[in-house]
């Protein structure tokens, strides 16, 4: 996961500084750099041996509205040599509200090619089942704010096993976010959860750390 190194030392998680990006137009160009940077980081890790790892990338909507965007993503996969089965490029629901029917050409141009697409922070935005239903994707990522509720509310159980089910209608495989211990883990696997992320699980990490925590828990 990208975070930005302070010159204190202290590393600021995304959520704090790709807003700015956003509404300054940096995105773009973080964009431009942070995908080859990711494949070819991909790279060193199935080089290692770790030949099945996929790299999820978060793409913003305003990338996704540059003309030239699926052309990048072609050429950077052609340029890292990544075969396009190993990138899952990860949106949010707001680009229901960035003109639906371009956004659901070019994600099927994508994913026809291979390339995973998935929906990150289910829940949090425009979430309608209209548009869910027409969209061509592979992932729903349960947004953490649920996920953390469990153990709080019933109210938050219902949801993240709504969402759970709505995947299986949907036939698209859920993935829960923010899992910060094993009892939480066991629920979202009751409630039929295909995948689990959070800090229970590993800490964000620099690149040979992770290397040892791939070896250690292969």
């Amino acid at each position: 996961m990208l975070r930005w190194k302070h010159p204190s030392g202290e590393f600021i998680p995304p959520d704090r500084f790709i807003p700015i990006a956003e509404q300054s137009g940096l995105i773009v160009a973080m964009g431009r750099w942070l995908l080859p940077e990711a494949l070819r980081t991909l790279k060193r890790f199935q080089q290692a041996g770790f030949e099945h790892l996929r790299m999820a990338v978060n793409v913003s909507s305003i990338q996704l509205r540059q003309p030239s965007f699926l052309d990048f993503v072609n050429e950077t996969l052609a340029e890292t040599g990544t075969s396009p089965n190993f990138l899952e490029l990860e949106i949010t629901e707001s680009i229901a509200l960035e003109g639906l029917e371009a956004m659901i050409a070019l994600l099927t141009s994508l994913r026809s090619q291979g390339i995973r697409i998935a929906i990150d922070d289910f829940g949090t935005g425009y979430s309608s089942l209209n548009y869910l239903e027409r969209l061509p994707i592979d992932h729903l990522k349960i947004d953490r704010s649920f996920v953390l509720s469990l153990a709080a509310s019933e109210r938050g159980a219902r949801i993240v096993r709504t969402i759970a089910m709505l995947g299986a209608e949907l036939n698209v495989k859920t993935v829960a976010e923010g899992v910060e211990n094993q009892g939480i883990g066991d629920q979202l696997r009751d409630f039929g959860c295909d995948a689990a992320q959070g800090y229970h699980y590993a800490y964000p990490m620099e690149e040979a750390e992770f290397l040892r925590w791939l070896k250690e828990h292969a």
